[in-house]
């Protein structure tokens, strides 16, 4: 029997206390909450012993050895935490070659990353860490660990060349590859390969609208104004609904000459009208159309008409802005959502109301007298 230092003993004491939890949860697939947060109160225990520094190598190697045996059923949920312990645990080169021979014992993509990794910041086995990066070149996210790793030897040459080639072979996510390049490029004042990059987004469908941002504002440092209105106008394509079409109407009518926005502006208006009607709406108050934001909130329909409006559309903002202009409006805009939420008995509708008692009392008493 193995004879421990005091430290050693407590992070067996902790981790048996742990293990116990996650052995029942690999073997069920998960378990009740509270025994999650006990099993994982026990895990930070162990971080906080790994802080003070006084745990042996030897029972590093003897818990990783048994953690291990959790960890690779992979069925507990706690693979993460477990992770970082390990992580946590490994400060020499010794113990971060034990944990590379951990991993390696059941090969997977997943480990070999983190092999890679260990490889990379811990070990610092550059002929290591490139025998099995280039042999893992897949995705984009695996070229971007390659351009880091050469950015930071200072190889540029190297960094360039292997970014060029994931913006090119790379699947899925290529962010920081077109970032590192049109970053690049943009300093150097290289309109021409800029221009490349953004026509590479474009084809790969990657990208599209921040690069297209990046090379306005290229255009517009330059003084070239058609160049940068043509690609803003091409930027303003991409926009998605989760971004703010209010917020590109403001910087096109910000950036266009008077004649421009006068000749584009009501084609902009309606097709934001068709993507996202606040922020139509939003523009309206700022051309001061309030009887058309008043009408328009008022006049979306039933809920049977429009199922898709949610309890609660948007709508409010503009009801307050617009409640000392057409007070009686926004009464019945607020009775006419009491209307739509009684299908579905919500009550986060009366919480809505209580903030606003007068609204609120008008709100409620359409509902009840139905």
């Amino acid at each position: 029997m193995t004879i421990w230092p005091l430290d050693d003993n407590l992070l067996f004491e902790y981790w048996e206390d742990a293990r116990r939890i996650i052995s029942e949860f690999n073997e069920y697939g998960g378990g009740p909450e509270d025994a999650e947060y006990e099993a994982y109160g026990y895990l930070d225990n162990i971080s906080e012993l790994i802080k003070e520094g006084n745990i042996t190598t030897d029972a590093k190697f003897d818990f990783l050895d048994e953690a291990f045996e959790e960890y690779n059923y992979e069925n507990s949920g706690f693979e993460d935490g477990l992770m970082d312990v390990f992580f946590e645990i490994c400060q020499t080169k010794e113990e971060w070659e034990y944990l590379v021979k951990k991993l390696d014992e059941h090969p997977s993509g997943w480990r070999q990353k983190m092999i890679m990794h260990i490889q990379r910041k811990y070990l610092h086995d550059d002929e290591a860490y490139l025998k099995e990066r280039m042999k893992n070149l897949q995705y984009g996210v695996d070229y971007w660990d390659l351009v880091e790793y050469y950015d930071e030897k200072g190889d540029l040459p190297k960094a360039f060349e292997t970014a060029e080639e994931g913006i090119l072979k790379g699947k899925g996510r290529l962010t920081e590859l077109f970032e590192f390049l049109s970053e690049h490029f943009a300093k150097k004042g290289d309109t021409a390969n800029l221009e490349r990059i953004v026509h590479k987004a474009l084809s790969r469908q990657s990208e599209e609208k921040s690069m297209l941002d990046r090379l306005f504002e290229h255009y517009k440092l330059m003084g070239d104004y058609e160049s940068a209105k043509e690609t803003l106008l091409k930027s303003f394509e991409f926009n998605s609904w989760h971004s703010s079409y209010y917020d590109e109407y403001k910087r096109m009518k910000g950036f266009l000459k008077d004649q421009d926005w006068k000749s584009i502006e009501p084609e902009i208006v309606n097709k934001i009208k068709e993507k996202n009607l606040n922020d139509y709406l939003r523009i309206c108050l700022d051309k001061n159309m309030k009887e058309t934001v008043i009408e328009t909130i008022l006049n979306q329909g039933s809920p049977r008409d429009r199922p898709q409006l949610s309890n609660d559309d948007g709508f409010d903002e503009f009801a307050d802005k617009l409640e000392h202009d057409f007070p009686k409006k926004v009464i019945e805009y607020y009775w006419q959502k009491a209307y739509r939420n009684i299908p579905g008995g919500n009550r986060r509708t009366y919480q809505d109301a209580a903030k606003k008692p007068e609204k609120g009392k008008k709100y409620l008493h359409g509902y009840f007298e139905r």
